[in-house]
């Protein structure tokens, strides 16, 4: 599941929510082209993310809210 938002500067955030991490990527625009900002990953329990289904919500949105800080 990848989830993009843009960012108030222009930049983009990607999230990817999987089966074994959250991972989340920060771009912004340099110059008319792309420059990575920040990269985090946040491991999850077994059983968190199903076959793309998010079985805890609970662990899954604090693991969201640690890869976002």
């Amino acid at each position: 599941m990848v989830i993009k938002k843009q960012k108030s500067n222009g930049g983009l955030i990607g999230i990817d929510i999987g089966s074994t991490s959250i991972k989340k990527l920060e771009l912004s625009r340099s110059g008319g082209k792309l420059r990575v900002d920040d990269y985090a990953v946040y491991p999850l329990p077994e059983g968190a993310v199903v076959d793309k289904s998010v079985e805890k919500l609970e662990v899954v949105v604090a693991a969201l809210e640690a890869v976002m800080k």
